[in-house]
């Protein structure tokens, strides 16, 4: 079996002990046998196992165990080794000398030293903070107390992690342990079972129980506490015997290494080293604790105490040596108190008036007395019984209902009569008629009524099925497009008998009626109206009977049915439909025969007549024509002569064939104007293959010459301007052909011309081309004025009230215009531009300011950036 893995063996039955096994010896592999392995792993057997808590506080149950069982371990750890000797937090911070971390009403002491010497604060906690009365401050050695005390009483708000000796957990489950893990901290987490093991998480119990049945031998148990600090004597085990815990639990595992309340806390709380007169406080991320000073130093000059809008007042303040404060006046109902101020007497009680309370006694009505004791309030009926009815009577008020008899001043009988209304519980009525009325039936179970009108629900198709229920509507409109799935409600809550209507209203798209098993009782296309009743209700998915309606584009009479659709998968079993029911009226046909018009009102098989378009024949001469040998009556010619001309007989002869020339039929057969064909008179040459036309005249331009370009037939004939730019297809610009000498040009663009003279031209009619000056654009403007891009490279005078308007997205970038200030004043320069800056400065401006003839210039940058320099500001 060499390469075989040993989890691929097969299992081994009991084992006698004389087995051979393979073990190493020195690095050479030698053999033995189960007793002898057995026997070396140590001399005799495990009997009994036993756990003891020692002196640690911690306690076991359960041992010794002799066969099989399990111990469980209880108790709670001593401080003395490295527990805290406690079940709760608050015992366990006195057991460890704690003070508390609460901050109104904590208890214990805690030393601190403000300026150098010792001293306490009793029932509270010392942080810094500024308190103008804190009352909380019981006992305070006025002689340790050299400055102002300052700072905000602060309890542990937050977690306190293990890194100041705590353990970063505040809430456990059953059976959670505290674990040290590899970030340094402690995680929360229960045992794992092994193999052979159940571990059952109680509260505050933990039980370790074997499993197998108590299958096989403990040959030796031995403990060890690890790196917990916590050590194991008395084993190992071999035969019976207790192991004994001790040692001090670490506080990576939950302990607090000390033996001593003092010792474990140096071990928990932050060092103390250099920390001498600082107080203990929660730090500002709220992730530990830290050692703080107190702030400040100073006397307690003067104390004083308000009893605010409680009710309270107080007296013999504010103490600036020493002294009392007495309390005194009534704490009002908003804090608490009863506001009130006397002394109850008996049987009076706080009774709220609106605002308050006010001491009462209960007042007692008619036939009640109240007495009122020491604590106690006795209320009674008094008349004993005693009196005497008089007059009874009763009365239906309006429920419908009436009475007689009454009132009855000795004996008599109250009779009840009339009918209960439907509002309190009745029908209203005596009989089935009336408006508002409960239907009644008949002796035969039947109800007469004028109508019954079902519910009725629209649905817009989608792909979302319809589910029905028992309580659902019986009748739908589908709408919409697309298709629509419904599902029929459990049959077995329905009575037999019970129908739904479905109206398949789409453009497109079926009706899909499933039954409550999704199986298909009806497909409905559009248009259709289909009705499905529930034959056998002793199933969900039910027996149900589908009956198609008439649909809407169907009309049905006496003796018409009409309908403009297809009817598809139908046999015909009735008699010959009659013409004019609009069949043939024939029951047979001629084989090769066709179906006409013998008449208004009849139709015939056979032969097709002449007077039905037909032929009347039934056969031909091959190679012959028709032709009408008398009137409406066709006949078949003799076979006429191949390639040769047919000339007509006459009235009723048939046409024959005559002799021509050599290639008279084959001309015959040419298009004139063909090459081969005949030439008529006034009929066209086509396209000779050469001839002369010296002696020919006549020939048009615009059709006797091919192979002219678009238009030049229409130059040629009429050669005008106009019709040579339409001839030509590369030219530039429009108008009248131009001549070298004087020609008059109308906005023509020149390009780029190698040279020339531009003296006499102008820019605008009057400037000169590339502007030698900076023309004015119009005269100054005395009025708000918004530039224009007529006004590049101009620059505008501005008179008295003028003022200038910058406009945005106007503009391209390169343009420049000039403003000049022809005035005694300032002029405003209204810029609109997006980003309008002065130039030199990175501030974008909606306005600058013109100093007086002064000049400045736009250069746009874009249509929304505009750069401004000169005069202005």
């Amino acid at each position: 079996m060499a390469g075989t893995k040993i989890s691929d063996l097969p299992s081994a039955s009991a084992l006698t002990g004389a087995e051979l096994v393979p073990v190493v010896q020195s690095d050479v592999t030698k053999k033995t046998t189960v007793t002898d392995i057995l026997a070396s792993a140590g001399a005799g057997t495990v009997t009994s196992v036993n756990v003891s808590g020692g002196a640690t506080g911690l306690t076991t149950s359960g041992g010794p165990i002799t066969t099989s069982g399990t111990i469980t371990l209880a108790g709670t750890l001593d401080v003395d080794n490295g527990g805290t000797g406690a079940t709760t937090a608050a015992n366990a911070r006195t057991n460890l000398d704690v003070p508390s971390r609460s901050g109104s009403g904590a208890s214990g002491t805690w030393s601190i030293d403000v300026t150098g010497n010792a001293g306490t604060v009793t029932n509270g906690v010392y942080t810094t903070g500024s308190y103008s009365n804190p009352s909380w401050i019981t006992t305070l050695a006025g002689s340790k107390i050299t400055g102002n005390i300052s700072g905000n009483a602060a309890g542990l708000t937050s977690t306190l992690g293990t890194g100041t000796g705590g353990t970063g957990q505040t809430t456990y489950t059953n059976g959670q342990l505290l674990i040290g893990n590899a970030s340094g901290s402690l995680s929360k987490a229960t045992l794992t079972a092994g193999s052979n093991i159940t571990i059952t998480n109680g509260d505050g119990t933990i039980t370790i129980a074997a499993t197998g049945g108590g299958s096989g031998t403990v040959t030796s148990v031995n403990a060890s506490g690890g790196t917990t600090g916590m050590t194991f004597s008395g084993g190992p085990i071999t035969s019976s015997g207790t192991l004994t815990m001790a040692g001090t639990l670490a506080v990576a595992n939950g302990g607090t290494n000390a033996t001593t309340a003092a010792n474990a806390r140096i071990n928990l709380l932050p060092s103390y080293t250099g920390n001498g007169g600082k107080v203990l406080a929660v730090n500002a991320g709220a992730t530990d604790t830290e050692w703080i000073s107190v702030g400040g130093s100073g006397t307690v000059t003067s104390v004083a105490v308000s009893g605010g809008s409680t009710g309270l007042t107080t007296s013999g303040g504010p103490i600036t040596g020493a002294g009392t404060i007495t309390l005194a006046g009534t704490l009002g109902t908003g804090y608490g108190g009863t506001g009130v101020t006397g002394t109850p007497t008996n049987g009076q009680l706080l009774v709220g008036n609106g605002t308050g309370y006010t001491l009462a006694n209960i007042t007692a009505g008619s036939g009640i007395t109240v007495t009122n004791g020491s604590g106690t309030i006795t209320i009674a009926a008094t008349g004993g019984g005693s009196g005497t009815v008089t007059s009874v009577a009763v009365s239906g008020g309006t429920t419908g209902l009436t009475t007689s008899g009454g009132p009855i001043t000795g004996a008599g009988t109250i009779t009840i009569a009339g009918t209960l209304a439907v509002a309190n519980g009745g029908t209203g009525v005596t009989s089935s008629s009336g408006a508002n009325s409960v239907v009644l039936r008949d002796s035969n179970q039947n109800i007469a009524v004028n109508s019954v009108v079902e519910n009725f629900t629209t649905i817009t198709a989608s792909g979302t099925p319809v589910v029905l229920t028992v309580s659902s509507a019986p009748s739908y409109l589908v709408s919409g497009s697309g298709g629509q799935t419904i599902q029929l409600p459990d049959a077995t809550t329905l009575n037999n008998g019970v129908t739904y209507a479905f109206n398949n209203n789409q453009s497109s798209g079926a009706i899909t009626v499933n039954n409550n098993s999704s199986t298909l009782i009806a497909s409905i296309p559009s248009g259709a109206y289909v009705v499905i009743t529930l034959l056998s209700n002793s199933t969900a998915a039910g027996t149900w009977d589908r009956h198609d309606q008439t649909p809407a584009n169907v009309s049905w009479s006496t003796n018409t049915f009409d309908y403009p659709g297809s009817i598809t998968s139908a046999t015909w079993n009735g008699t010959v439909v009659a013409t004019n029911r609009g069949g043939t009226g024939l029951s047979s046909f001629t084989s090769g025969g066709a179906v006409y018009a013998s008449s208004t009102s009849v139709l015939t098989t056979g032969t097709l007549p002449v007077a039905s378009g037909g032929t009347g024949l039934t056969s031909g001469t091959s190679g012959g024509v028709l032709y009408y040998s008398a009137a409406g009556t066709l006949a078949s010619s003799s076979a006429l002569a191949a390639n040769a001309l047919v000339v007509g007989g006459g009235a009723g002869t048939a046409p024959s064939t005559i002799t021509t020339g050599t290639g008279v039929v084959t001309a015959l057969g040419v298009n004139t104007g063909s090459a081969g064909a005949f030439v008529v008179n006034g009929g066209a040459l086509g396209t000779p293959s050469s001839g002369t036309l010296t002696s020919c005249t006549g020939l048009p331009v615009s059709t006797g010459i091919s192979g002219l370009g678009t238009n030049v037939a229409t130059f040629l004939a009429t050669p005008s301007s106009a019709n040579l730019a339409a001839a030509v297809t590369d030219e530039t610009g429009s108008g009248s052909l131009v001549f070298a000498t004087s020609p008059t040009l109308t906005t023509p663009i020149l390009g780029t011309p190698t040279s020339g003279n531009l003296s006499n031209c102008t820019a605008d009619g009057t400037n000169s081309v590339g502007y030698r000056n900076i023309p004015q654009s119009g005269s100054d403007k005395t009025s708000s004025y918004t530039l224009a891009t007529t006004d590049v490279g101009k620059f505008i005078g501005v008179g008295t009230s003028g003022s200038i308007v910058v406009p945005n997205s106007t503009f391209a970038a390169g343009d420049v215009v000039s403003i000049f200030n022809n005035t005694t004043g300032n002029v405003t320069i209204t810029t609109n531009p997006t980003s309008s800056y002065i130039a030199g400065a990175n501030t974008t401006k909606s306005s600058v300011t013109l100093a007086t003839r002064g000049v400045a210039t736009i250069l746009f940058i874009s249509g929304t950036v505009c750069v401004i320099s000169g005069n202005v500001s």
